[in-house]
């Protein structure tokens, strides 16, 4: 039996990195100050002089072996993916090796197969309506804590997603085995 967990993915877009670098913060050291550092994930992506948007930050984690681990690691990034493939290019999962794109597949995949197109179109023109964007995952217990918490900075648009697990972190084992197998070769 598939074992899912229910997300909120939301989305706030600023005119310029620095904002967002700041409410990303804001998150990650409240986060971090009441003990729940496993529930969220968050990324901040920025438009680049072409037009792109790329990842430009995500939480330091530990151990890439702990992808997932029970934790929401990646989920934000994943989301960003999900709304803007390219913008993985350049983060640290992705080496240009075959391996790591699969580990960015599953990300996107986990995070947007529990959304509708409309759920997905909505968040990526919030995120695509300005300069920067900061994304947050955070379990259902945390999300409307962390909500509240971003909501002075502007506009935030959320979906709930439904993630299974099990089959999430089986997945990014299995990517991850893959990644190393193609960095080895």
């Amino acid at each position: 039996m598939a074992k899912t967990q229910t997300f909120l993915c939301f989305v706030v877009s600023f005119e310029t990195p620095d904002r967002a670098y700041q409410a990303y913060q804001e998150v990650k050291d409240h986060c971090y100050e009441v003990g729940s550092i496993d529930m969220f994930d968050a990324a901040v992506a920025g438009r680049q002089a072409d037009g792109r948007f790329k990842i430009l930050r995500t939480p330091a984690r530990p151990d890439r072996e702990q992808l997932f681990a029970g934790g929401q690691w990646g989920l934000a990034t994943g989301l960003v993916l999900a709304l803007f493939p390219a913008a993985g290019v350049g983060t640290p999962l992705h080496t240009g090796a075959a391996g790591a794109l699969t580990v960015l597949d599953v990300l996107a995949g986990a995070v947007s197969d529990g959304m509708t197109r409309s759920e997905l179109e909505d968040l990526g023109t919030e995120l695509d309506s300005g300069g920067a964007a900061l994304a947050v995952v955070a379990t259902s217990g945390w999300a409307d804590e962390l909500k509240l918490l971003i909501e002075g900075y502007g506009r935030v648009l959320s979906a709930v997603t439904e993630i299974d697990v099990e089959a999430l972190e089986s997945d990014l084992h299995q990517a991850e085995q893959a990644r190393r197998a193609s960095a080895e070769t």
